[in-house]
């Protein structure tokens, strides 16, 4: 009998690498992966069992995964879950997840995520497991906190530099408009650094696992509608901004300036200098003082 190679016998009884299996599906469905939408496969079983670990998925929730890819979380998803939904844009995919989830309680949604709302995934969604395309993945997480108001849970695979912006503090470089729109609503907390290698292609930078908790509501129309117009401009004093934008009138920024050392602010602070907290009140103190008008479209 021919004698097995060194090689041979270390693998014998081993399942391929989850690298070597995604090579494999991409090549079957001749597919090559789309930077422009973000997609970076993730080939680490070790990196997705950790995810999971993190997730820690019930079997009375119903998780919402974005960006199903080729169905290395889906599956495992869809077995732990009460029912899972997966959202996935490239249409060259849905076949193949819609074959690998027939016999689990899933479904596979074709479209783009930034679309979703309330209304749009039944039975509604608690938690969010996901390697989220690069491409959406902070305006994702931004638009589900209002647009998803039944999700109370996220574990995200995203850009470091992403997560960073979202678990940054007041006043830092990294603090900006998705920040406060996500800290206002969630507790965000970076759980794991992530390397290139684990994914294919390699993207050119590191990632990051984030986890968001809802701890209230997400911020008021109103309240938004503030928070744009500060960052905006985020340089000059929030009065200016503010102004700027048709929120205030011009001769009424003293007002905005003493309403900012009411809630403990110097006059002059910028929109970083404002906690979310701060924003939440914004609107409310802005109106009994009577100067809070609605934004008017420039000609």
């Amino acid at each position: 009998m021919r004698q097995r190679s060194a090689e041979q016998r270390h693998t014998a009884g081993r399942s391929p690498s989850l690298a070597a299996e995604t090579r494999e599906a991409l090549a079957r469905l001749n597919l090559s992966p789309r930077r422009r939408r973000g997609q970076n496969f993730l080939v680490d079983r070790n990196l997705r069992d950790a995810l999971l670990a993190l997730a820690a998925v019930r079997s009375d929730q119903v998780v919402l995964e974005v960006g199903g890819g080729l169905g290395v979380l889906s599956v495992e998803l869809a077995q732990r879950a009460r029912y899972l939904h997966v959202v996935e844009l490239d249409e060259r995919l849905v076949p193949w997840l819609r074959e690998r989830l027939a016999d689990l309680p899933a479904s596979v949604h074709h479209g783009d995520a930034l679309a979703l709302h309330e209304r749009s995934l039944e039975p509604p969604p608690d938690r969010l497991v996901a390697n989220l395309p690069y491409s959406i993945a902070q305006s994702f997480l931004v638009h589900s906190i209002t647009a998803l108001p039944t999700l109370q849970d996220w574990i995200a695979m995203v850009q470091l530099e992403v997560a960073e912006r979202l678990a940054a503090t007041p006043g830092t470089r990294t603090w900006g408009l998705a920040t406060v729109l996500v800290q206002a609503a969630c507790e965000v907390r970076i759980e794991r650094r992530v390397p290139p290698e684990v994914f294919v292609p390699r993207p050119r930078v590191w990632s990051a696992i984030v986890r968001l908790r809802r701890v209230r509501d997400a911020l008021s129309s109103a309240s938004v509608q503030l928070v744009r117009a500060g960052f905006a401009h985020r340089r000059k004093p929030l009065a200016s901004s503010l102004a700027r934008a048709g929120l205030v009138a011009a001769d009424e920024r003293p007002i905005v300036r003493s309403v900012l050392e009411a809630l403990g602010y110097p006059p002059d602070a910028r929109a970083e200098q404002l906690s979310p907290d701060a924003w939440r009140k914004l609107p409310a103190v802005l109106a009994e003082r009577g100067v809070l008008r609605r934004a008017q479209p420039r000609p």
